[in-house]
């Protein structure tokens, strides 16, 4: 069996992204933040805060909408990125705390 180790190929930075603008993450491709938006829950339950993005590589768009419970879970990773929500002011911004990462084959014995 193999599995891959991720690594950090750079440091990481922080970046902000308005409402529905583009950040690029490397040559052909970025990340548009498309807005923020809340579940209805239980009256004892948390309430996410739901994130929808658009990743784009060359001509695809890929959308995707993120449950997050901010500060104890605003992280996530998508293809050879991880995010982290560092602050946001809901429905116009995020700053993101972006890491590139570079991917490691482990080889597993049986």
């Amino acid at each position: 069996m193999v599995f891959t180790e991720w690594r950090e190929s750079n440091p990481p930075r922080t970046v902000r992204v308005e409402r529905r603008s583009e950040v690029p993450l490397a040559e052909g491709v970025s990340l548009v933040f498309e807005g923020h938006s809340h579940k209805s829950v239980g009256p004892e339950t948390e309430s996410p805060l739901m994130v929808a993005l658009t990743y784009r590589v060359g001509t695809q768009s890929i959308e995707s909408n993120l449950n997050l419970f901010p500060p104890r879970e605003a992280e996530w990773q998508w293809e050879r990125w991880s995010f982290r929500l560092v602050d946001y002011d809901y429905g116009a911004w995020m700053e993101l705390e972006v890491r590139d990462l570079t991917p490691r084959p482990l080889q597993v014995v049986p």
